[in-house]
């Protein structure tokens, strides 16, 4: 079964099926190709400010919708509000102010 519907955000159609599941059973939006809905309009959850990731400096943030199954926040980029993917390692002044504001 498939509902069509519109993004509230960006007002573009999309559908949920049942095929496109995440990882809880939840649907996701997926566009008229298939492919996942990335909204860009996305409006910011208050109560979660925008910080730098400790590793690579990037803005990101937190979305209440958006938790791994332990229940943490994942993190999401500031811009595109997608998966925060982070490759680097952190520098050693960055690790230090972290680890000085955990004291």
């Amino acid at each position: 079964m498939k509902i069509i519907t519109w993004c509230y955000n960006c007002q573009q159609q999309i559908s949920f099926d049942n095929v496109t599941r995440n990882r809880n059973g939840v649907a996701i939006p997926v566009d008229d190709y298939g492919n996942l809905h990335s909204c860009r309009h996305k409006k910011r959850k208050p109560g979660f400010p925008s910080q730098k990731c400790f590793r690579c400096g990037q803005v990101i943030h937190f979305d209440k919708n958006y938790r791994s199954i332990s229940g943490k926040y994942i993190p999401l980029d500031w811009n595109s509000g997608k998966r925060h993917d982070c490759n680097e390692t952190p520098d050693l002044e960055v690790r230090e102010h972290w680890l000085s504001q955990e004291l």
